[in-house]
């Protein structure tokens, strides 16, 4: 198997894993931001979102499994993503 096809093949693996997560980390990031800036929502709300965020409604223990498992995969899916773009690169243009 050529180190491409490795690459992929965790890729596609870890991403439809990961989407529903990074989801809902991304548009609750983006909802406290503008309901502390933009909207001045009351405290209570913004610690609602931050919650939702941090994976709040999972209990103590797996929310704190839910942010590292979250960063982690970002992590692969990133160097995994950047691997794959350089070897496409390399590719296009051969050097001579």
């Amino acid at each position: 198997m050529s180190k491409l096809k490795y690459f992929r093949k965790y890729h596609r693996i870890v991403a439809p894993i990961l989407f529903l997560p990074l989801l809902v980390t991304v548009i609750t990031g983006v909802g406290f931001d503008l309901a502390e800036e933009l909207f001045h929502a009351p405290d209570n709300v913004k610690e609602t979102i931050i919650s939702i965020h941090k994976g709040g409604y999972l209990g103590e223990k797996l929310s704190i499994l839910y942010v590292i498992l979250n960063g982690l995969g970002v992590v692969v899916m990133l160097i995994t993503g950047l691997l794959m773009l350089m070897n496409f690169r390399t590719r296009q243009h051969p050097s001579e």
